[in-house]
This record gives C-alpha cells, structure tokens and sequence, in this order.
C-alpha cells in the first residue's frame, strides 16, 4: 500500500469520528467541542491540500464533456462540503462560548446547527460515492479473507442502518434540518441562549446530550450544565451520528452500483 493513500485514508478516518463527536456538543466539554472543531477545519484544509492535484484537475475541465457525470457530481459533493464547513465554522466562532465571546452570536445557531446537519448528509454521500475506495483500503488493513470481509461488511451494514433509523428520530438531527424553515427566535435570559417557539413559550429541552444547544437546561430554565464526558457518551454520540451518516452512504453506494451497472450492460 503506498503511501500517501494510508495517510489520505487515515486523515479521513480520524476526521469522520471527529465529526461524529463534535455532533453532541458536551459528549466530552463545551471547550473541547469549540478547540476541536477548529483543529478540525485544519484538518480538512490538509485533506484538501492532500487532494489538489485531483481539485485542479478536475475544476479546470468541469464543463468538459470528457469529465463523466460521476466525477462532475462529486465535486459537486465536496464543494458543497467545503461551504458547508466553511459555514460551520464561522457561525461557531461566532456563537463560541469560551474560546472567543462575539455579542449577538445567536443569530448564527440555526446557521451553525443547519449546516451540520447538511455537512453530515454529505459526508455520507462523500463515503457512498467513494465505496471501493475505503472498502478495498479497509479490507487490506484487516487482512480477512474476501469472502469472510464481505459477510462481515453486510451484516455490520444492516447493524447500522437499522441503528442509524433510530437515531434519526432519538437525536435533533432532524430538527436542525427544519430550523431554517421554522419561525423559532433565542431567548436572552439562558447563557447562549435558549430555543423558543414564534409565540414566544420556551420549548421543552431536548433529552438528548447535544439538544438545542448541546446542553440540557436546569431547573430554573436560566442556565445550561454541561454533561460529565465518560466513554460511553462518547461512545454513543460516534455511532449514533456514524450510523446516520451511513445511512446516506449505502443509499448513495446503491444508486452509484446500480448505475454502473447499467452502464456496463450498455458497454
């Protein structure tokens, strides 16, 4: 194995598992959650930079008919990852809470919570469109005969999907998709600032560690505690965003094998 694919793969490996954690915000600390997204956007410029000659290539014959649909897609895939965390990262400068401290960052929450869930669903479809890639990397780092591999790869898969139906409904993964079209505004009175309905009545706190905020709110409403990290939470927040994220993958490495396939008949 060469190389610079082991380093592309590990970057890329270390980078989804550090996403995944970043998705519950106290899972380990609110500081670690603010300190790590920002290695982490480093950590994507390199992945970038890793990639160059690819982005160069490709950007400088996009609306060539020499370039295949896949490919065009792709790129659009990564672009729009690009914006994405080029989005969540300003907003969570902006709504930062102990690394920097900007008046009227709420504003910038359904930004910060929209794109992540954005950038999520693409990293999925990031993975799916590039299924061989990782799978023929993976099955070369675990040294397990082809076929044993295979059945392995088909029952973790229905694991995760199975799991990953779950979590689309036990996290706010979906709330914060709908908050750009829900008419919600931030109260003032909780540090960063609680979610409220349009009328006005504060919404009920979510039960899971990351919530609106990423935090749960007392009892008096006015103040936000930051959960004790421990293994399993961090344990729980990986797989429950991994297995959401995996979900758009196998549905993208579905339609992509079906439309090879096709292709090849063609052929």
């Amino acid at each position: 194995m060469k190389k610079m694919p082991v380093v592309k793969i590990i970057l890329d490996i270390v980078m989804i598992f550090v996403l995944m954690l970043l998705y519950r915000k106290n899972a380990v600390s609110l500081k670690f959650h603010e300190v790590a997204g920002l290695i982490l956007l480093g950590m994507f410029v390199i992945h970038l930079l890793l990639n160059k000659n690819w982005i160069a290539k490709v950007t400088q014959r996009l609306f060539s008919s020499n370039i295949d649909k896949r490919t065009k897609i792709g790129y659009l895939v990564d672009f729009l990852l690009l914006l994405s965390f080029s989005a969540i990262g300003i907003s969570g400068v902006l709504i930062s809470k102990t690394l920097f401290h900007f008046s009227g960052g709420n504003a910038w929450k359904k930004t910060h919570f929209f794109c992540a869930a954005v950038a999520l669903i693409l990293i999925g479809i990031h993975v799916g469109l590039h299924k061989q890639f990782f799978a023929s990397m993976l099955g070369r780092a675990a040294f397990l005969p082809k076929k044993v591999a295979k059945l392995l790869s088909v029952i973790l898969s229905l694991i995760l999907i199975a799991y990953g139906c779950f979590a689309l409904s036990s996290t706010s993964f979906t709330r914060w998709l709908s908050m750009p079209f829900v008419t919600v505004q931030y109260s003032g009175n909780a540090p960063g600032g609680g979610l409220e309905s349009g009328g006005g009545q504060q919404q009920k706190p979510a039960t899971d560690a990351e919530g609106a905020e990423g935090g749960m709110a007392n009892q008096g409403g006015n103040h936000y505690n930051a959960t004790s990290a421990n293994p399993l939470t961090v344990l729980k927040t990986i797989v429950d965003f991994f297995s959401i994220a995996f979900i758009f993958a196998f549905i993208t490495a579905a339609i992509d094998g079906f439309f090879r396939r096709k292709l090849q008949k063609e052929h």
